[in-house]
């Protein structure tokens, strides 16, 4: 709430102290949600941090590796002897 100086000029004392201890009210308030998300901003980067330093370090995925043959001909050779398995039962 901005002080409208022209507008408390117009108010009787009495009414000028309570809407100023009002916006004081209001404007503690504000500071103490302030404060309170600074700690909150605070904590949040020190965990990043220390994730940062826990994490492993990422490697790049060479997909092309997922289909070479030799990996391929253990895994037809253990198909066909599963399915030779599963036809003698």
């Amino acid at each position: 709430m901005t002080i409208d100086k022209k507008e408390l000029t117009k108010l009787s004392p009495q009414e000028r102290i309570k809407k100023l201890k009002l916006m004081e009210e209001e404007r503690k308030k504000e500071v103490n949600e302030i404060e309170e998300l600074i700690k909150k901003s605070m904590h949040e980067l020190k965990t990043d941090k220390i994730a940062e330093e826990i994490a492993p370090e990422q490697r790049s995925v060479d997909i092309s590796r997922l289909f070479e043959t030799s990996g391929e001909d253990r895994l037809e050779r253990t198909a066909r002897q599963q399915r030779k398995k599963h036809r003698q039962l």
